[in-house]
């Protein structure tokens, strides 16, 4: 598959919308495989996560360094997630990396990065 499809299945996200975009991909790996894809427009930034990477503490340190030079060349990033109970874990995860909730519309939840949070490597 390429980067877009396994970025597609792994988010959830329809294909379609994604192979018709403006999106660039930056792949993570880990131990010879992808763990990870970033999806990037501008300054918007998605993620999708190998789900056998899925959970793991010193996994979301590595993504917030693979995300370092994305947020130093623009000096923020943003992202939305859609409200409802499937993607409660999702909102968790981009808190995690340092994301702030901005506001809420039509559904939508949309977080900002303005600022890299604390990371046990600095």
């Amino acid at each position: 598959m390429t980067t877009a499809e396994n970025f597609a299945v792994w988010s959830g996200l329809d294909p379609a919308a994604l192979l018709d975009s403006d999106w660039v991909y930056f792949e993570h790996e880990e131990g010879g495989q992808v763990a990870a894809i970033a999806a990037v427009n501008g300054f918007e930034i998605h993620f999708a996560v190998n789900p056998s990477w899925r959970g793991r503490l010193l996994f979301r340190e590595r993504i917030r360094n693979f995300m370092r030079p994305l947020f130093e060349d623009r000096g923020f990033l943003t992202t939305r997630i859609v409200c409802d109970e499937d993607k409660l874990k999702n909102a968790r995860f981009v808190e995690r990396l340092g994301f702030k909730h901005t506001h809420t519309e039509n559904g939508v939840a949309h977080f900002m990065l303005s600022e890299l949070p604390y990371s046990r490597g600095d």
